[in-house]
């Protein structure tokens, strides 16, 4: 997973303002100082998984916090985890947020945070189309409303215990162990909103409480080909009817709704690299699917790329990010390699001030230079080819080697070790 931090304590007091809304505003947000307030701080720490959930934890001074609109299908779900603070979406009242509250809205929909305190939140960004299809439709034209969730009990509390824990670990979760986390998380968000009375909209207690169950069993029972609209009504014991109707509330057929949920977890297998022995074939077979071509058809109609174009997508991010991961803690340009133009004999000696700066990849250059310099021996230069080629092949370099260019001797150096 690929993550990254920010801090805008590493800028002069005057420029912090400036630096923090140009960080916040990658993600839709907009801080506002109060006149004549404290020097700010603020950390930010930002995740991106592979299915398109975007995590993020951010910590800061007291501010305003505007959340701005945004056109992408996006549901934001935010814990707020520490200070006095306050919340109002546009149109709606304002509700004090306790530590442990959460406050959930789609992406459309601005909304304003005022924290009187220092304060600490997490926030979870999650694909819209995860949640729409398990709530009833509402005013708001889509599956989520914006609302407040206390923390203090029942399904609330369990979510936010849950989003606590998320966000003291994410550091330490790789992309296949993250990746059941999402699924799960999903369905406790979905089950925790389609609870609340006010998303039901117009749908009545009973008929909310048995599209829950109806949409349990169905999760449940994702894997059985022979799963249908009957055997559904006769596990509830209601008509086929009352089930169309509800998923009607979704917007949506039976038939539609089914084949969505079975698409869902065969992208999440193929995004999987414990998964990664299993054929395409295999993992649509595992999740219901009696056909490869039909399972590969709507598999594209729903995400517009094909299964395995999806699952080498998915590979190399994680690769990108286990790479960076691997890399960290080593000498900056330990591992980059000039382009072929670049000859390492042609290169003079690194200036001082070139020097001090390390410069990434200009190691080997500056060697070259002074060797060529220095006018060193022909045994010395042999000596110098040898470091040079030692160095490369630690370093996993593609550069040429070079015989006809000297370096000065030095001690052999291991290189660092990197956790």
């Amino acid at each position: 997973m690929r993550f990254e931090h920010f801090t805008a304590e590493s800028c002069p007091v005057h420029q912090r303002l400036q630096v923090w809304s140009d960080a916040l505003r990658q993600h839709q947000f907009r801080p506002a100082l109060a006149p004549n307030s404290t020097p700010l701080y603020g950390t930010l720490a930002t995740g991106l998984t592979a299915r398109g959930v975007a995590l993020t934890r951010i910590a800061s001074s007291p501010q305003s916090l505007a959340h701005l609109r945004d056109d992408a299908d996006l549901v934001w779900l935010t814990l707020h985890q520490t200070g006095e603070a306050s919340w109002q979406h546009e149109g709606g009242q304002v509700v004090r947020l306790a530590p442990g509250d959460i406050i959930y809205r789609p992406a459309r929909v601005e909304a304003n945070a005022v924290f009187h305190t220092d304060f600490r939140q997490f926030l979870v960004s999650l694909p819209g189309s995860a949640l729409n299809a398990r709530l009833p439709h509402t005013a708001h034209g889509g599956g989520v409303a914006p609302g407040h969730l206390s923390g203090q009990g029942g399904m609330g509390r369990l979510l936010a215990g849950t989003l606590g824990a998320l966000a003291e670990t994410l550091d330490t979760l790789s992309d296949d162990e993250i990746a059941p986390v999402e699924l799960w998380l999903s369905e406790l968000i979905a089950s925790s909103l389609s609870a609340r009375r006010d998303d039901a909209g117009a749908f009545s207690n009973t008929q909310a409480a048995a599209l829950r169950r109806v949409c349990q069993f169905i999760e449940g029972a994702l894997s059985d080909p022979e799963l249908s609209l009957a055997a559904v009504a006769a596990h509830e014991r209601i008509s086929e009817r009352l089930v169309q109707r509800l998923f009607e509330s979704l917007g949506q057929s039976f038939t539609a709704y089914l084949r969505l949920r079975r698409l869902e977890r065969c992208r999440a297998d193929l995004a999987n690299r414990q998964y990664g022995h299993l054929s395409i074939s295999d993992i649509c077979f595992r999740w219901g699917f009696n056909d490869a071509a039909h399972f590969s058809h709507a598999f594209r109609d729903r995400y517009r790329m094909s299964p395995r174009q999806y699952r080498q997508q998915a590979n190399e991010a994680t690769q990108q990010s286990l790479s960076k991961r691997i890399r960290r803690g080593w000498p900056s340009g330990y591992f980059e390699t000039p382009t072929p133009a670049e000859e390492p004999c042609a290169r003079t000696a690194a200036t001082p001030a070139q020097a001090a700066a390390g410069a990434p990849g200009r190691v080997a250059a500056s060697g070259a230079g002074s060797c060529a310099a220095s006018g060193a021996s022909a045994g010395s230069a042999s000596g110098c080819a040898a470091r040079e080629l030692s160095l490369r092949k630690r370093a996993g370099s593609s550069m040429p080697s070079s015989t006809a260019t000297a370096r000065p001797a030095q001690p052999s150096r291991k290189p660092p070790f990197s956790r």
